[in-house]
């Protein structure tokens, strides 16, 4: 893998382990974990007893997973079957994920935002903001895929839960790069998404500790009847792989060096230019995989450009909203003018990537922005 690719919160490139088990399991699995027969059966348990694995490495011992095949999937299954049922409103996060965050423009009536602090925080304070009788489900991100903030989902969902509010928390970013443990989350609805911890795309879930959901795909009574479809064994399974080699065999080396990398690239920026504004530095907990920056006076996107000719790979905020020209709606709510917004360049880091490479993408951003300042 380049180690000059900077977007790993975007998509973590499948790892080796992943690959691997993906390979072995396509020829083997023969049968449809649905089929009643000897092969169907054994499909089954597989399935069942790759979903305990994922459980156990999550520390979860009270939910069902819930297999998917994206996280906007997942968190959509809840947002719908909440708006069904209840005729409660939503409170989404300003920091959320689009596949959160679209109730508002489907649904404006019954939706509220939930605001961050100038850090990019949002703590029990900014719930009281907009929590009243007539909410019924939170939407949280455990971490900001703009920002890389690590919120206290566990203080969150605790709020929520002793006044019966459902929660759902979308772990995407959060997977793999941050201490996880769902049994200390008192939240109703946990989504995640494989591509983005090393396993592969199309690969998703979501762990349902409470109400069961109604399903928005119909046909079969899979996934314990919230969501029709025969289950893609060798994905979940490669998946599952790549989340063990995380959790299991590389979770201290890999935090240590992209903490080191993450650090080294945000020391450099302000050491080589001081113009440049580091998003939410202040933040009490900040995810190391996620490094978000200002330029002030040049337009992210043609840095972005600039630096992919060179060979290095970055991004401006989440990938599923990147082809969209407008400011992000968390920084201006942190206290970033339009301007401002419209400069931030999102750097995620992986297991591939060096100190050497960290140093060559900050001179070469550093170059382009003041070359673009004087033009």
């Amino acid at each position: 893998m380049d180690s000059q690719y900077f977007d790993y919160a975007a998509t973590y490139p499948a790892r080796d382990v992943a690959i691997q088990a993906m390979i072995h399991a396509l020829p083997s699995i023969q049968g449809n974990p649905s089929s009643p027969h000897a092969l169907g059966r054994q499909a089954q348990l597989d399935l069942q007893g790759h979903k305990i694995r994922f459980l156990d490495l999550v520390h979860c011992g009270d939910g069902q997973l819930v297999l998917t095949a994206s996280a906007s999937e997942s968190n959509n299954l809840v947002i719908e079957h909440f708006l069904k049922k209840s005729n409660k409103k939503i409170a989404y996060a300003v920091d959320a994920h689009a596949c959160m965050k679209y109730c508002a423009e489907v649904y404006p009536d019954r939706s509220v935002e939930i605001p961050v602090n100038r850090n990019g925080e949002i703590g029990v304070e900014e719930l009281q903001q907009v929590i009243t009788d007539e909410v019924g489900l939170v939407c949280l991100s455990h971490v900001s895929h703009e920002t890389g903030v690590a919120h206290d989902v566990a203080a969150l969902c605790a709020y929520c839960d002793r006044l019966g509010i459902l929660s759902c928390v979308d772990g995407s970013q959060a997977l793999g790069h941050i201490p996880v443990i769902i049994d200390s989350i008192p939240c109703d609805y946990y989504s995640y998404a494989a591509h983005k911890f090393g396993g592969i795309i199309g690969s998703a879930g979501l762990i349902v500790k409470g109400t069961a959901l109604t399903p928005r795909i119909r046909g079969g009574t899979q996934e314990y009847g919230m969501r029709a479809g025969t289950e893609n064994l060798p994905a979940f399974f490669a998946s599952v792989s790549a989340l063990e080699q995380v959790m299991l065999s590389n979770y201290d080396t890999e935090i240590r060096h992209i903490t080191e990398l993450h650090d080294q690239c945000e020391t450099l920026i302000k050491q080589l230019l001081p113009a440049a504004i580091i998003v939410s530095e202040q933040a009490q907990f900040r995810s190391p995989s996620i490094l978000c920056c200002i330029f002030p006076g040049v337009d992210a996107r043609i840095l972005i450009e600039a630096m992919s000719i060179q060979g290095f790979y970055i991004a401006s905020g989440s990938a599923c909203t990147a082809a969209e020209v407008r400011a992000s709606d968390c920084l201006i709510k942190m206290g970033f003018d339009e301007s401002q917004a419209l400069s931030a360049i999102r750097i995620s880091f992986g297991i591939h990537n060096t100190l050497q490479s960290v140093r060559g993408l900050v001179s070469g951003l550093v170059n382009e922005y003041k070359a673009r300042l004087e033009s």
